[in-house]
This record gives structure tokens, C-alpha cells and sequence, in this order.
């Protein structure tokens, strides 16, 4: 018998599929981690002075999940 739970569901809103890693904690599809990834390493590359929501679309969609945003935005542990 496996004694494994299955996969949690991937945390990008609508997503359907079962995660299979995480970004900063979150579970996420191969896709989204693969998305947002591209997305981090090219804002932090572009270092241009443009605001994080236009910069970052997707990072921003599961923001709110990360427990150090989390943090930063004064939810409670």
C-alpha cells in the first residue's frame, strides 16, 4: 500500500492541475513555477523602475499565498 498523499492541487488561481514544486513555498504545475520563474529572473535582470504589478502579473496572482508576503502585507501567521 502507498503510504503517499497525493499531490495538493497547483495554487495559481484556476488551475486544476497537481503540483510537482513549489515557488517560495507555494505549490505550483510545471507550468506556473515555470511562468513565474521566467518572470522573477527577467524583473530582476531588467532592474527598470517599473511597478512590481505590471512587471510580474503572474508572481502576483499567488502573492498573497507566500508566507514572507504575507508578512510584509500584516496578515497574521
Amino acid at each position: 500500500m502507498n503510504n503517499l498523499s497525493p499531490r495538493p492541487l497547483c495554487k495559481h488561481p484556476g488551475c486544476k492541475l497537481r503540483s510537482h514544486t513549489t515557488f517560495a513555498l507555494v505549490p505550483l504545475c510545471n507550468e506556473h513555477n515555470e511562468l513565474i520563474r521566467k518572470e522573477t529572473a527577467l524583473y530582476y535582470t531588467k532592474k527598470q523602475n517599473t511597478k512590481l504589478a505590471e512587471t510580474r502579473p503572474e508572481y502576483r496572482k499567488i502573492e498573497m499565498l507566500i508566507p514572507w508576503s504575507q508578512a510584509r502585507m500584516g496578515k497574521p501567521e
